[in-house]
This record gives C-alpha cells, sequence and structure tokens, in this order.
C-alpha cells in the first residue's frame, strides 16, 4: 500500500487541476451608472491577446497584453464555473449613484452574461474575473 501512495496523491492532484479553457474565448467588461453616469469603463480582452480600452475622461485605445497576463486569464477561466453564475445579482435599490457592471464571457461560440452592483454578494470566481479585468483596464488606460 504503501508504495501505491505517490501515485494515488498524483491521481488526485492532477484530477483536481483545472482543465485548459478552450480557445478562442472573449471577455467583456462594461461599467455605467456612478456619479457621473459613464461608469468607470469598458474592456474587452481575447485569447489572442487583444485588449481595448475605453474610459470617460482617457478615451479609447488598444493593447497586446504580456505572456504573463494571458497567463493569469487562462487559469482564471479555467476555474470559472459560469453556468453556475446568475443572470443578475443586482440589489432591488439601485439607486445612489453606485457603479454597475456587466461581463460577457464567450469561449468558443457560447457565451454567458451577468450583471452586477457592488456590494451585492456574487461567486469567487465572477469577484476574481471581474477584479482582475478592472486592474487590466487601469493597467492600460490611455495615457497610463
Amino acid at each position: 500500500m504503501r508504495s501505491r501512495l505517490p501515485l494515488i496523491l498524483l491521481l488526485i492532484l492532477f484530477g483536481c487541476a483545472a482543465t485548459p479553457v478552450k480557445r478562442p474565448w472573449t471577455l467583456e467588461l462594461t461599467t455605467g451608472g456612478g456619479f457621473t453616469g459613464q461608469g468607470l469603463g469598458f474592456i474587452t480582452l481575447d485569447s489572442a491577446g487583444a485588449i481595448h480600452v475605453k474610459t470617460p475622461f482617457r478615451g479609447a485605445c488598444d493593447a497586446r497584453a504580456t505572456a504573463g497576463e494571458l497567463a493569469r486569464y487562462e487559469t482564471l477561466l479555467a476555474n470559472a464555473r459560469p453556468k453556475e453564475w446568475r443572470e443578475s445579482y443586482m440589489p432591488k435599490n439601485r439607486c445612489c449613484d453606485r457603479v454597475d457592471f456587466h461581463l460577457v464571457l464567450t469561449i468558443v461560440e457560447q457565451s454567458w452574461k451577468t450583471e452586477w452592483m457592488p456590494p451585492e454578494p456574487k461567486p469567487k470566481d465572477l469577484t476574481a474575473l471581474g477584479d482582475e479585468l478592472m486592474k487590466m483596464m487601469h493597467a492600460h488606460a490611455c495615457g497610463s
């Protein structure tokens, strides 16, 4: 039994590893609302590394994702469970100049759409994708 233990551990580890995400994929995050009503911006990222960013005060521009950025998204997408996402994580009361977020994930030819408004709770995999896209939008905004 002892000699089989390393083999069993390897099978467990590889069995639990996330499967690679199919290509092509595209992520699109759009924001709206907020104090100005314009949201915080818009970003698209695809599996080829193309980035398009538009922000209210800096305009629109294009960029290329680094290999590290793409690897990060491949990991996030491999761990994502979009079939489990609800269509909406919006509160009943949408008042008070809060920013709303709309995400579209397309993998090959299948798409999932969801929306949320903080501080409404949502799945951790969706939170991770949204947070990472917001970081990328700010990092690649025109003039950054």
